[in-house]
């Protein structure tokens, strides 16, 4: 019984880890992924407008 217990709690634990570790990756990415896009905007404007 208490084994079970000890299984039940383990695995409840991997899965909030696993489902903050996920959330934290695609937050990550998200920002990532929006300063990527404000580099290549900053590189049209440059193209457009050479100084």
């Amino acid at each position: 019984m208490k084994d079970k217990l000890l299984i039940g709690i383990v695995v409840i634990v991997t899965i909030i880890f696993v489902v903050f570790a996920w959330l934290y990756m695609k937050n990550f990415m998200i920002e990532h992924d929006i300063e990527e896009v404000s580099e290549g905007n900053i590189k049209v404007e440059k193209r457009l407008h050479p100084s």
